[in-house]
């Protein structure tokens, strides 16, 4: 994809990066978000919230919330509803009520 096309937007890695969430494919969203942040492409909340739900769907809930946090403090942008909103949920799914009620407050 990056040989095909001069300049790519985030909207095209954001496409990519959510096949490899759909697929689990946790090292290469790593790699491509990776790729992005080197090639000077914005990394808004779209892009943490498919990083997000990348490691949620791969079973690492706890690193989806620690990249939420880091998200939440280095951009100027809130990270999205939805991205709050599927940790605690995995977090319900776990029976963890302490972490489900953190990720609400957190929300607030």
């Amino acid at each position: 994809m990056c040989s095909t096309w001069k300049k790519l937007t985030s909207k095209h890695y954001s496409a990519l990066l959510r096949v490899y969430g759909n697929n689990k494919m946790v090292a290469k969203g790593k790699d491509l978000v990776k790729r992005m942040a080197d090639s000077g492409i914005r990394i808004g909340p779209l892009t943490w919230d498919l990083l997000v739900r990348l490691h949620v769907e791969a079973g690492e809930v706890e690193k989806a919330e620690s990249i939420l946090q880091k998200a939440a403090q280095q951009s100027q942008m809130k990270p999205m509803f939805t991205s709050y909103f599927v940790i605690m949920e995995q977090y319900a799914k776990q029976g963890d009520i302490h972490n489900s009620e953190k990720m609400f407050h957190k929300m607030r």
